[in-house]
C-alpha cells in the first residue's frame, strides 16, 4: 500500500485530506506544520506528499524547496486560493500538481493514485549525493525547529542539540536566519 504525508496547519484540512487519501487506498501520516513534516521525513519515505500552501511557520513554496533538495516524490499543493501566480510559483518550485481545496478535493484520491503509479514506473535508486543532500536538509530543519522551540536562544539550542554555539549559528545563517 502507498503511503502519503499530509501537511496542513488546520485540523479540518488534515481530516479532509486524510479521508480522501484513505478512500484512495493510501496509508496516511499527518503533520500540523512544515517543520513537523520535515521531522517526519527523517523516518518516512512517502509515495506522495500533499501540502497546504499557506502555513504559519514555513509556507508551501519554501517547504517545496526543502523537499526538492533531496527528493523527487510527487507533491500536490492544496490551496483555498485560486491564484494563477500561486499555481505558477508552486509548479516552478517543484509541485507535481496544484489543486483548489474547495473545488478539487474530490479528485485528490484518483489523482494521487495516478501520480504514485507514474512515479513508481519512473523510479530509480537515489544517488549518494541525493542521500547526503537529504540528510543535510533534514539536519538544517532540525536546527531551525529546535531554535524556534527555544524562542531564538542560541545557547539553549546548542545545549539541546549537543552542538557548539558556533555550529548552531553557522547552520542558522545557512538557513538565512541572522543571529
Amino acid at each position: 500500500m502507498s503511503h502519503a504525508l499530509v501537511v496542513d496547519d488546520k485540523e479540518s484540512g488534515r481530516r479532509s485530506l486524510r479521508a480522501e487519501l484513505e478512500d484512495g487506498g493510501f496509508d496516511v501520516t499527518v503533520a500540523a506544520s512544515a517543520h513537523d513534516a520535515l521531522k517526519a521525513l527523517e523516518d518516512l519515505d512517502p509515495s506522495l506528499i500533499v501540502t497546504d500552501f499557506q502555513m504559519p511557520d514555513i509556507d508551501g513554496i519554501e517547504f517545496l524547496r526543502r523537499v526538492r533538495a533531496f527528493s523527487d516524490v510527487p507533491i500536490v499543493v492544496i490551496t483555498a486560493y485560486d491564484s494563477p501566480e500561486l499555481r505558477r510559483r508552486s509548479l516552478e518550485t517543484g509541485a507535481t500538481h496544484v489543486l483548489n481545496f474547495l473545488r478539487d478535493l474530490a479528485s485528490l484520491g484518483p489523482l494521487a493514485q495516478e501520480l504514485v503509479r507514474t512515479a513508481s514506473s519512473n523510479s530509480r535508486r537515489p544517488s549518494r549525493e541525493a542521500t547526503r543532500t537529504r540528510e543535510q536538509v533534514l539536519k538544517q530543519a532540525k536546527v531551525e525547529r529546535v531554535y524556534l522551540d527555544c524562542d531564538g536562544n542560541v545557547s539553549e539550542t546548542s545545549r539541546r542539540l549537543s552542538k557548539s554555539r558556533g555550529s548552531v549559528r553557522y547552520q542558522l545563517r545557512k538557513l538565512g536566519i541572522e543571529v
